[in-house]
């Protein structure tokens, strides 16, 4: 829940607005509902906040009247598909890490009532306010695989999603399972990884490394919205048949190493 620090508007010689310190209770509105798939429509809601503040208005006869903040917001999000990304952390950038882009956007209505009533236009004109004022803002949230937590927010201005809101136009998660899956900087960079044929026509695959060395890692292949459609365990330099009987098209495979090192290779399947 976001706290209110105090703050003090201060119009005329004796007028004023004051936002005492006070905890207002947020929705956790960025909780998606999993499974989902590129281009459909994961959530439409609508929730309300509200927040007390104390006006005094000399020429009104107003001297700390309660003035009550209600923000009613809309929300629709739709998901952009699958991707990688990284973020910092205590030792260093992360490991590449899975998330799915959700993008949203957001209507805000202000209400505001004055001991309960709704506040006179006169009063709201001091603060130059105005009843049922809307404000719109966009977002793009990057969930991570198998979480509806965003490992990254970035809060937009308008629209075109390429204007940054400031000053809160950019959050990114730094708890501690982000924080350890980094690399320490003292430990040796991951080798190249590549993979032939590459059309892949009989199914078979073979994945190596920098090193050119035999080492055991874990293949899993996804299609292009990010659905799992194979998984197997392999040896570097040695064929695999991870792709065998799927159909023609192009897949993503991943690759993990016995050390955790993880990347991702754009495979034509024909």
């Amino acid at each position: 829940m976001p706290v209110l620090r105090q703050q003090l508007y201060q119009g005329g010689a004796n007028d004023s607005l004051v936002i005492s310190a006070q905890f207002v209770a947020h929705p956790t509105f960025y909780r998606t509902k999993l499974p989902l798939t590129s281009g459909t429509t994961a959530n439409r809601v609508a929730y309300s906040t509200s927040f007390q503040t104390f006006v005094t208005v000399e020429k009104l006869g107003l001297k700390q009247a309660a003035l009550r903040v209600v923000q009613h917001t809309q929300q629709v999000d739709s998901i952009a598909g699958w991707g990688t990304m990284r973020v910092p952390g205590a030792s260093g950038s992360s490991l590449p890490i899975r998330v799915l882009m959700q993008r949203s956007r957001f209507q805000q209505i202000d209400s505001f009532y004055l001991d309960e009533q709704p506040a006179p236009a006169n009063l709201l004109k001091v603060f130059g306010w105005s009843q049922g004022s809307v404000a719109a803002w966009y977002a793009d949230a990057f969930l991570r695989e198998n979480s509806s937590q965003p490992l990254l927010l970035l809060y937009y201005q308008d629209a075109t999603y390429q204007t940054l809101h400031y000053p809160f136009g950019v959050w990114y998660s730094a708890e501690p399972d982000v924080v350890t899956s980094t690399r320490p900087k003292s430990a040796a960079q991951p080798s190249t990884i590549m993979a032939y044929p590459n059309p892949v026509t009989d199914g078979r695959l073979t994945v190596v490394s920098g090193t050119n060395g035999r080492s055991s890692i874990k293949l899993t292949v996804r299609d292009l919205l990010g659905r799992q459609v194979a998984a197997a365990a392999a040896t570097t330099g040695e064929p695999s048949e991870v792709l065998r009987g799927l159909p023609a098209g192009l897949y993503l495979v991943e690759v993990q190493t016995t050390d955790n090192i993880h990347s991702t290779l754009k495979v034509n399947v024909q």
